[in-house]
């Protein structure tokens, strides 16, 4: 058993009755106001005048990224119609075609015979 415990909740000694305005916060003064507007003013305007270079910036790097793409698919399709050229010219039979205008050669017939 406790004896001369206090089961009173703590109650603040500065604040008076409710309503009769003891605990009153200090007014702000005039200039100090007009200071803390003009420093709110200047940060809502900094905060608007980064977003729109951010804004900016974005853009012109999204432009950019475009035109990169258009010339990535464009190299694409000539490098695939370079592949198919390639291919063509190294088959057999345009080889053969080629040796023949330009060479006057021929593929040998069965049993006809070779002279170097």
């Amino acid at each position: 058993m406790m004896i001369n415990v206090q089961a009173n909740q703590y109650r603040n000694r500065s604040v008076g009755a409710v309503g009769l305005g003891a605990a009153r916060t200090p007014e702000i003064s005039r200039p100090l106001k007009r200071a803390m507007l003009i420093a709110a003013g200047v940060a809502v305007f900094a905060v608007l005048v980064l977003s729109q270079v951010i804004a900016w910036q974005v853009g012109r790097i999204m432009d950019h990224q475009e035109i990169l793409q258009e010339k990535t698919d464009s190299l694409n399709s000539e490098q695939i119609n370079l592949l198919a050229r390639r291919a063509k010219l190294r088959s057999p039979a345009h080889i053969e075609a080629v040796a023949a205008v330009r060479l006057g050669l021929r593929v040998p017939a069965d049993g006809q015979v070779h002279r170097l």
